[in-house]
């Protein structure tokens, strides 16, 4: 498994990769996650048909945002395994915030704040974002002087320096900077809301 990091001087940073979707991995990834300190939520949305033999069929197009707990733990799975007639994932995104902000990303203006805030490393209340684009792989946004170390602090991401096979300028990201892709993920988020 290898990653593509782009780099920027200010503003968050973000690894570029296939992370691991397998049911097994996905359970270790949500015993760390609430083990974090951090609280977790996530949101996504299904953009094409299933097909006809899907286990998934009972998941909701849309799943607005939703915090992951042990009660919620089995819908962030189902909604990772789910893949549409072409074989992609669901549009997918997650996010980590510190316990004592989660009301600041309670509503669409509040979740735009916070993600603007973060892709410029303003002070604000998330500390990752995670996107799953579906048929791309996944992109990790983090703080710029996010250490490796910091990576792998709860055990919920590992990406060995051997494993960065390329290093690009962030701007090469295109459409899928955060900052492009913050109007979509509030919608996600929201999606009974008018995202400004």
């Amino acid at each position: 498994m290898k990653f593509t990091i782009y780099r920027r001087s200010e503003g968050a940073i973000c690894y570029e990769g296939h992370l691991p979707i397998d049911p097994a991995a996905l359970e270790t990834f949500v015993r760390g996650a609430m083990a974090s300190g951090l609280k977790w939520f996530w949101a996504s949305a299904r953009t094409k048909p299933l097909p006809e033999d899907s286990l998934y069929k009972h998941l909701p197009e849309e799943r607005p945002l939703t915090p992951l707990e042990e009660k919620t733990a089995s819908s962030f799975i189902a909604d990772h395994s789910e893949r549409n007639v072409d074989g992609y994932l669901r549009f997918i995104f997650l996010l980590a915030v510190s316990a004592a902000n989660v009301s600041r990303i309670s509503s669409p203006e509040g979740l735009s704040a916070a993600l603007e805030a973060f892709a410029a490393q303003k002070p604000g209340p998330l500390y990752v974002v995670l996107v799953q684009l579906g048929d791309s792989a996944g992109l990790l946004f983090v703080p710029p002087h996010f250490a490796q170390e910091d990576v792998e602090t709860a055990g919920l991401f590992r990406i060995p320096n051997a494993q960065i096979a390329k290093t690009r300028k962030y701007d090469q990201l295109r459409l899928a900077r955060l900052e492009v892709l913050r109007k979509s993920l509030v919608a996600a988020a929201f999606p009974k809301s008018p995202v400004e």
